[in-house]
């Protein structure tokens, strides 16, 4: 007989976790980690997103403060906007990342002034399926930050376009697919699926990811 373990493991340990159902319906994880479903309203939801980038997203205090946040998102469809701070990760609970779609927007812009991203440190986002209404996601990061196992649906910025020097160096972005415009996918396969050196903003991703022109 074939015993799935990894299955028999998890469930042991979630029933040791919560009990009966009688006892517990919800495990909770701490007041830092806020896991969210679908039938969340979208107005909380928000609202705990906006509080948590004002709180971590200053970087003369944030950057080297105490907090840190974990977002969970159950498999489903959101309509939120989403700016990582310092010390902030979002993960999608689904077994790929088209079973959490975030239709809004995804970002994180640079935190110093004239575009400079280089102090963008310590976020994550993770397996997620991003359609962004804006028609880009901006992940101007630099070290000690991940973006994996994403499926963006729309353009991609590695580095924040608005300033006048765009800086940003560093960050892991790998087993992802993104889907670009095609006046966009040669020049972004090239720096990121070949690691070519085009730009100081495009070092040091890691493969493997797929490029494609959206049609």
């Amino acid at each position: 007989m074939n015993i799935n373990w990894r299955n028999l493991i998890l469930s042991a340990v979630y029933l040791g976790l919560v009990g009966t159902a009688a006892q517990a319906q919800v495990i909770n994880f701490g007041p830092n980690v806020f896991l969210f479903t679908p039938s969340t309203p979208t107005a909380t939801i928000q609202s705990t997103l906006n509080t948590l980038f004002a709180q971590q997203n200053n970087a003369n205090t944030a950057q080297f403060g105490p907090n840190r946040y974990a977002v969970l998102f159950e498999p489903g469809t959101y309509n939120v906007s989403i700016n990582l701070g310092y010390y902030m990760q979002v993960l999608g609970l689904g077994q790929s990342p088209d079973n959490v779609k975030i239709n809004g927007t995804l970002d994180s812009h640079a935190f110093l002034p004239n575009g400079n991203a280089t102090c963008n440190f310590w976020l994550a986002a993770e397996n997620l399926a991003l359609s962004s209404t804006n028609g880009y996601t901006m992940w101007a990061v630099s070290q000690g930050t991940s973006f994996r196992r994403m499926h963006v649906q729309n353009n991609v910025y590695l580095c924040e376009w608005s300033g006048s020097q765009n800086w940003a160096s560093g960050g892991f972005l790998a087993d992802s697919k993104i889907s670009l415009s095609s006046s966009l996918v040669r020049a972004v396969s090239s720096a990121i699926c070949l690691q070519s050196d085009l730009s100081r903003s495009m070092r040091r991703r890691r493969l493997p990811l797929i490029c494609e022109a959206s049609t």
